[in-house]
C-alpha cells in the first residue's frame, strides 16, 4: 500500500509533522488512557486522506502535509475529543444501586427483626457494606485488563470452582459455595466468545468446546438453578453473537448450528448427569409430585398463602406470614406479598424490566461491542435470578431459587452480584478507550 511505502521512504520532516500533530491533539485530552486509541483514529484518518491525495497526483510529502492540514487545528480537535474520550461518570447509577440495596436491607430489617437471633439483617448489613465497596472498586477496573487476560480469567475461574467444591461448603447435596460462583460464568463465557471474533466456524466451535468444562462444573455443583442460569445465558450470548455475525458466518447456517448445539449440549449434560448421578435422574423423571404439579416441597403452602393475598395490604393465611417455610430466605417474596399485597410483586416486576431495558439502552448508547456483550451477560444473569426466585415463590418453579437481587438474603452471592454491577458500570465508564479489533486484524500502523 502507498501508506506502507510512505512510512518507509517519507522524509524525516513529514514524519515529525505527523507526530507533532498527534501530540498536539493528545495534549488537550486529559485522560491519558485514551491517547492510544485517539492516536490510532487520527493515523487512520490521515492515512485515508493521504491515499486520496496521492490519487490526485501529489507527491508523498505534499500528500502528507495536505492530509494534516485538512484535519484542522490540532488544539481545537483535541478539545473536542477531550469531551468524548474521558471517563463517563456513572455515580448516578452507583447511587441508584446503593439506594435499591439499602431499600432491600430496610425491608429485611423491618420484617425480620422479630427473629430470636437477628442474624439475617445483621449479616445482610455486613455483606451489603462489603458489596458496595466491591462494586465501587470494580467500577474503576480498566476493562481492557479483562480483554488481555481472558485465558488467565478462564483458568482461575475453573480452579476456584474446584477449590470451592469442598465438603464444608456442601448443603443438601449441593456445593453451595461453588454454586454462587457459577453466577460469574456468563461473564467468563462472554470473554471467550469475544476472543473468537471473526474466526468463522472455527471460532464458534472453539467457543462451544471452551464452554463445556464450565458447563460440566456447573452441573457438578448439583444445584439445578445455577446450571439453568448458565445454560440459558450461553444460548442468549450465542444467539446475540450469531445475530451480530460475530464469527463472520452466514446467519441461516449459524442458527442451524445453534439449534444443533442446543441439542448436543442437552444430550451431553443428560448423559454426564446420568453417569454421575443416576439416582437423581430417576427421581426427576419418575417423581409423581412433579407430574402432579407440586414442583417443590413448599409449592402448595406458597400457593395457598398467595391465594389469600390482596392486591394492596396484608393478606390472610392460617398461622400468619411468619409460619411460611423459609420466609426469611428463599420464601421472602411470598412473605412480602402476603404482608404488602400483590402490588409489591408488580413493583418488582416493573423494576427488573426497567433495569434490563435501561441498562441495555445505555449499553447501546455508550458501549463498544465488547461493552454490549458484557452488559448482555450481566443483564441476563440478574433477570434469570429474578425469574427463578419469583417462580419458586409463586409455587410453580421446578428449580430452587438463587437470589432476589437487592431484596433477599444472599451472603456471598450478594457479593458476586455487586461485583457484576461494578463491572457493568465500568463498561460505561471506559467506553471511550476500549477498541473492537478483529483477532486477525493487524495493529494500526504507527508513524515512526
Amino acid at each position: 500500500m502507498q501508506w506502507k511505502r510512505l512510512l518507509e521512504v517519507r522524509t524525516m520532516q513529514s514524519s515529525n509533522r505527523v507526530h507533532t500533530f498527534i501530540e498536539e491533539v493528545c495534549e488537550q485530552i486529559c485522560w491519558k488512557k485514551s491517547h492510544k486509541i485517539v492516536s490510532k483514529e487520527l493515523e487512520n484518518h490521515i492515512e485515508d486522506q493521504f491515499e486520496e491525495n496521492i490519487k490526485l497526483g501529489m507527491s508523498e510529502d505534499e500528500a502528507t502535509e495536505k492530509a494534516i492540514e485538512e484535519m484542522g487545528n490540532g488544539t481545537v480537535i483535541g478539545l473536542e475529543l477531550n469531551e468524548i474520550h474521558r471517563p463517563k461518570s456513572q455515580w448516578k447509577l452507583i447511587l441508584t444501586f446503593i439506594f435499591l440495596s439499602l431499600g432491600g436491607l430496610f425491608l429485611r430489617y423491618q420484617y425480620l427483626s422479630n427473629l430470636p437471633i437477628p442474624y439475617y439483617y445483621i449479616g445482610d448489613l455486613r455483606f451489603t457494606i462489603v458489596g458496595i465497596v466491591i462494586m465501587v472498586l470494580a467500577y474503576y477496573i480498566n476493562l481492557s485488563t479483562l480483554l488481555k487476560n481472558t485465558k488467565l480469567i478462564y483458568i482461575v475461574t475453573f480452579v476456584i470452582t474446584i477449590l470451592l467444591m469442598i465438603p464444608i461448603g456442601k448443603y443438601n447435596g449441593a456445593y453451595t459455595l461453588a454454586m454462587r460462583f457459577v453466577v460469574f460464568y456468563p461473564l467468563v463465557f462472554v470473554l471467550v466468545v469475544y476472543s473468537q471474533r471473526g474466526r468463522g466456524y472455527e471460532g464458534y466451535i472453539r467457543s462451544i468446546l471452551l464452554m463445556l468444562p464450565l458447563l460440566i462444573l456447573a452441573l457438578l455443583v448439583r444445584y439445578s438453578s445455577a446450571l439453568l442460569l448458565f445454560g440459558i445465558s450461553i444460548l442468549v450470548i450465542l444467539a446475540y453473537a450469531l445475530k451480530e455475525e460475530w464469527f463472520k458466518t452466514p446467519k441461516i447456517e449459524s442458527f442451524i448450528i445453534l439449534i444443533i448445539s442446543i441439542i448436543f449440549i442437552s444430550v451431553f449434560l443428560f448423559l454426564v448427569y446420568k453417569l454421575l448421578f443416576p439416582q437423581y435422574i430417576e427421581e426427576v423423571v419418575y417423581n409423581k409430585n412433579l407430574l402432579l404439579g407440586n414442583t417443590h416441597p413448599f409449592a402448595l403452602v406458597y400457593q395457598t398463602a398467595l391465594s389469600g393475598s390482596k392486591f394492596i395490604g396484608r393478606g390472610e393465611f392460617t398461622g400468619g406470614a411468619e409460619s411460611l417455610p423459609m420466609y426469611e430466605t428463599n420464601g421472602f417474596l411470598t412473605y412480602l406479598i402476603l404482608k404488602l399485597g400483590w402490588i409489591f410483586f408488580v413493583f418488582l416486576l416493573v423494576l427488573i424490566v426497567s433495569f434490563a431495558y435501561g441498562i441495555f439502552k445505555l449499553s447501546k448508547r455508550y458501549n463498544t461491542k465488547f461493552g454490549n456483550y458484557i452488559s448482555l451477560s450481566i443483564i441476563s444473569t440478574f433477570v434469570l435470578q429474578f425469574m427463578l426466585y419469583a417462580l419458586f415463590n409463586l409455587g410453580i418453579g421446578f428449580f430452587p431459587p438463587l437470589s432476589l437481587p437487592f431484596i433477599s438474603y444472599g451472603s456471598t452471592l450478594q457479593l458476586v452480584n455487586f461485583l457484576l454491577l461494578g463491572i457493568l458500570l465500568s463498561t460505561f465508564r471506559h467506553s471511550g478507550i476500549i477498541e473492537d479489533i478483529l483477532p486477525d486484524q493487524k495493529k494500526s500502523r504507527t508513524v515512526s
